[in-house]
């Protein structure tokens, strides 16, 4: 079973990005666009995960998550990744209390190290907006950058985390479809 963990956003979020998604399919290039309804944050990603270690790792990071206070995120602007010289994604970058963000992936890694499954380094935060399929032309790129300069970014929305989510990831040729496994509280001083 192909899984991660994932901040979840709300709705308002989702709507604000599914707006600079529109402004952005003015680039003239091949990008394949993420269905608003299932954009997230990436804490970590856990790959194929045998069936009977779902209850465990579900548990195991319910429990490491009792200790962690609710949090907040801001959305940034939007970015290339990995760089703008080869950009494979165009993702929404992600600023705000980065130390607890980072803190709370760290908690996850080695929570589920003892399980046996491959955790992951660091990552930066960010929400992919669209994967830039072939090439992203030298007119692309200007667009992009006249558009992330021209458009102004200062009402974008705060992210609240309070919760993450275990997510089944399965993958179609329409593209993926996530179904939560459990969500978990931030429950520090709640």
């Amino acid at each position: 079973m192909r899984t991660f963990i994932a901040i979840p956003l709300s709705k308002e979020v989702k709507k604000q990005l599914a707006d600079t998604q529109s402004r952005l399919k003015t680039l003239d290039a091949r990008i394949t666009w993420v269905n608003p309804k299932i954009l997230h944050i990436t804490l970590e990603f856990l790959g194929d995960v045998d069936a009977t270690k779902i209850a465990e790792i579900s548990t195991t990071i319910k429990t490491a998550c009792q200790e962690v206070p609710p949090f907040e995120l801001k959305l940034g602007k939007p970015t290339l990744i990995p760089n703008a010289s080869r950009p494979r994604v165009i993702a929404a970058s992600v600023t705000g209390n980065l130390n607890s963000f980072y803190d709370l992936q760290t908690l996850v890694q080695r929570t589920i190290q003892p399980l046996r499954l491959d955790s992951g380094q660091q990552k930066a935060p960010h929400i992919t907006l669209g994967r830039i399929k072939g090439k992203f032309s030298l007119q692309a790129k200007q667009r992009f950058s006249q558009i992330t300069q021209t458009t102004n970014f200062t009402s974008l929305k705060r992210v609240k985390v309070d919760k993450i989510v275990f997510m089944q990831s399965t993958l179609t040729s329409a593209g993926p479809i996530y179904n939560p496994i459990a969500e978990i509280p931030l429950e520090k001083n709640r």
